[in-house]
């Protein structure tokens, strides 16, 4: 079953990312994870809007899937992520009120979150470091992050659990997760 799906999915995997963002230096990746049965699409378009969904295999035979309503979230571009460019979030970016976690995203599409110390007593009292590679589409401001160190217990990008989103307005930075806003960074 999760090869006939596979056969079926793998074109439109193939497909997505590039008709829809051929002009963006990292387009966001549409993802299949097989052992969970889960599409991911940072970029569906539906009656003139975008959004970043979730779709779950209901029936891998009849290739039936069911949007996850909780991770659906519009990402259409907004007067505030229309102009910007993938350079804008470029650089080394310090967490407002959370004295030294800092995230630094490189030209080379690398990155790297150093969470302080005890900034979450309870999930990561050590703090720690998170690492890898990230696509990010400046127009919605999706940013999809590839994983390669994650050393800072249930905190940081990686327990997330919905889309995250990089909003750059020169100097400072909305990160958010799903609707809500998660952080606001400073770039030193």
């Amino acid at each position: 079953m999760k090869k006939t799906c596979l056969r079926v999915l793998l074109p439109l995997l193939l497909v997505i990312p590039f008709s829809m963002a051929q002009a963006q230096i990292f387009p966001p990746l549409t993802n299949f994870n097989s052992s969970t049965g889960v599409l991911t699409s940072p970029a569906l378009i539906f009656e003139g809007k975008v959004y970043y969904v979730q779709l779950s295999v209901v029936d891998a035979a009849a290739l039936t899937m069911k949007i996850e309503a909780s991770t659906l979230v519009d990402v259409s571009p907004t007067d505030a992520t229309s102009s910007n460019t993938t350079s804008d979030i470029l650089g080394t970016w310090t967490v407002s009120g959370e004295g030294g976690t800092t995230f630094t995203f490189n030209e080379d599409a690398t990155w790297e979150m150093s969470q302080a110390a005890g900034v979450d007593a309870e999930a990561c009292p050590d703090g720690g470091i998170e690492s890898g590679t990230f696509r990010f589409a400046p127009t919605t401001a999706v940013f999809a992050p590839v994983f390669l160190t994650d050393e800072n217990g249930e905190c940081g990008l990686s327990n997330s659990g919905s889309v995250i989103r990089m909003i750059p307005d020169g100097n400072s930075m909305t990160v958010m997760i799903g609707t809500e806003t998660a952080a606001t960074l400073v770039k030193n």
